[in-house]
């Protein structure tokens, strides 16, 4: 067994990328407690739970460290990169990830970046995306436009979780879509692991009564995933709609019904997450009634 500051001067004097080992995981919890004690931020608890999960799932995310700078890739495909210390390792991690067939995307956050790092992204290909939260008040909802013809809406069950998230899966192919919280799913998996989170209450009490599937001939092309993150707030987590069937007037419907339906129940506010790869999906939501903020920003890369 490696003891435990060794294997964490063993990370910070890395000089080439290299996957995570068993024997990292006790190094990492030094490095962690160090920035911790140092900063005291909720961010590092964060993802530090998501390497963990990852080691205890013996699936280990990559690593660059060096010239006292650590920079993870976490998850089960590569799919983040986390910088909390200035450094050159940017070209050295994107250069191994983009090479990996294994990465499908890559996304990071942006924490005030010097200008040279993001040039760097830039030149690598990566967007740049700024995320806002938006609050929508239901006092007084519009009328809700008629579905359209040869559709069907039925609440979620625990048992239609394959479907949607094939669906999630299957729409989320660009950063063209209507995603909200999450455009950067990166594969199938990510889209399950999301349906298993949104229904165990990760973000939120999970309303399935509210989370509405929308059908065209018996198949799955649309849908709206809901939570409740504070009392009469619903979050709207997720909206998906088949390419072949927008523009239909199907994704107006179900956001007009589910306002509706949420003030039926005494609900006072919806909040939901954007970025500006799916400004469309704001033509949703009525801007008298909505507030925005922004929130974070980041870079974003997609195979």
């Amino acid at each position: 067994m490696v003891e435990p500051l060794a294997a964490a001067r063993a990370l910070l004097g890395a000089e080439a990328v290299r996957p995570l080992g068993p024997d990292d995981r006790a190094g990492f919890e030094v490095i962690l407690a160090t920035l911790l004690k140092r900063d005291g931020e909720e961010t590092y608890a964060s993802w530090a739970e998501e390497i963990r999960g990852l080691f205890e799932a013996a699936v280990f995310p990559t690593v660059y460290a060096g010239a006292g700078s650590l920079v993870f890739v976490t998850g089960t495909l590569a799919h983040r990169v986390i910088e909390y210390t200035e450094g050159e390792a940017w070209g050295q991690v994107l250069e191994a990830l983009r090479a990996d067939d294994r990465v499908e995307a890559i996304s990071l956050f942006d924490y005030a970046m010097a200008r040279p790092a993001t040039d760097r992204l830039s030149r690598a290909g990566l967007r740049r995306m700024i995320r806002w939260e938006h609050c929508t008040d239901l006092m007084d909802p519009p009328p809700v436009p008629p579905l359209p013809a040869g559709f069907t809406v039925e609440s979620y069950e625990p048992a239609k979780a394959d479907e949607v998230s094939a669906l999630l899966a299957a729409t989320n192919w660009n950063l063209d879509g209507l995603f909200l919280t999450f455009p950067d799913l990166p594969g199938p998996e990510a889209c399950t692991r999301l349906v298993k989170e949104w229904e165990s209450g990760v973000y939120g009490r999970c309303l399935p009564e509210f989370s509405y599937l929308a059908r065209f001939e018996g198949r799955l092309v649309g849908l709206v995933m809901v939570t409740e993150t504070a009392p009469r707030q619903a979050f709207l987590l997720e909206i998906s709609v088949r390419l072949r069937h927008r523009g239909t007037g199907l994704a107006p419907h179900l956001i007009a019904r589910l306002r509706s339906d949420l003030r039926g129940r005494n609900y006072e506010q919806t909040r939901f997450l954007s970025c500006q790869a799916n400004r469309g999906s704001w033509a949703l939501f009525d801007p008298v009634r909505t507030r925005s903020t922004t929130i974070d920003s980041g870079w974003f890369w997609r195979r």
